[in-house]
């Protein structure tokens, strides 16, 4: 199965594409100061994921359901959470992936525990830093890593529980012959 997770954001766009459990694609869009106007704005987002979708052929597509906004609230944000609605229309388009969206205390609480306050973000680093320790890009680095480390977590999330649903069914199955 190969998931294609988004974490939206008014300046930064976190990016990660999980096939079979392993991160294949992790980016973070930046959109400069001038093009995070309005509709404009919206629709520029719209075209690069519907053009990741199609780019990479995911099964699942998951946007998280939460736009971060920094301290106070963007200009643009109203435009971004049109973004998370247009997303879910990316389900309709070739390959019709299925669409989720999710929010930022399901996944977190899944992947690292009840960890609360600002340790929440060492706590994801932490865990895809031991998950993946031979992927330089699952190590922190700068501040930025925060986007697509989100949308690894959201991925690797939905990849755990759809691993551990499938193995279920697969020990039933076993049992039963």
């Amino acid at each position: 199965m190969k998931i294609l997770s988004i974490d939206p954001g008014t300046a930064f766009c976190g990016i990660a594409v999980v096939d079979e459990g392993v991160p294949t694609t992790l980016m973070t869009l930046f959109f400069v100061q001038e093009e995070r106007v309005g509709l404009p704005h919206t629709l520029r987002c719209f075209r690069r994921l519907a053009g990741l979708v199609s780019a990479h052929m995911p099964d699942v597509l998951l946007c998280e359901d939460y736009v971060y906004q920094g301290r106070r609230t963007a200009a643009n944000a109203p435009a971004m959470l049109r973004l998370i609605g247009a997303i879910e229309c990316l389900g309709s388009v070739p390959p019709h992936p299925s669409v989720y969206l999710v929010h930022p205390s399901a996944w977190r609480r899944q992947l690292v525990g009840d960890v609360h306050g600002t340790s929440v973000d060492a706590a994801v680093a932490w865990v895809l830093g031991k998950r993946f320790p031979d992927e330089p890009r699952c190590q922190r680095v700068s501040a930025n890593d925060g986007h697509y480390f989100d949308a690894l977590g959201i991925a690797l999330t939905w990849w755990d529980a759809y691993a551990l649903r499938r193995h279920a069914i697969e020990n039933t199955a076993a049992k039963r012959v």
